[in-house]
């Protein structure tokens, strides 16, 4: 399950994990994929994507780490391909999940 937490969205997974439509489980390892940075001088030389000006050309979908894929904040495909820009590791969630994890 692909989620990304940001200020605005915590209340509506806090109500989703009340309401039983999200396990504990799953709400803490949303906010861990949320509050993992991400790699990208690893990812360029992994060849999974490259550097086009502020953006993100997307090489190999399939290798990009979940954590990576869901941050991708704006989306855009050309004819050269899928470029992304991707949010910045939630400072927020890291916090929570620091509170929370057993």
């Amino acid at each position: 399950m692909l989620i990304s937490v940001s200020d605005d969205r915590l209340g509506a997974i806090i109500s989703f994990m009340k309401n039983g439509i999200m396990s504990r489980e799953e709400v803490i390892q949303g906010l861990i994929e949320s509050a993992t940075p991400i790699d990208f001088e690893a990812l360029i030389k992994e060849g999974i994507i490259e550097k086009d000006g502020a953006w993100y050309r997307i090489l190999n979908l399939k290798k990009l780490p979940k954590h990576a894929s869901t941050k991708i904040k704006t989306l855009e495909t050309g004819p050269k391909g899928t470029r992304v820009k991707f949010r910045p590791a939630s400072k927020r969630a890291a916090n929570l999940v620091k509170k929370i994890r057993p």
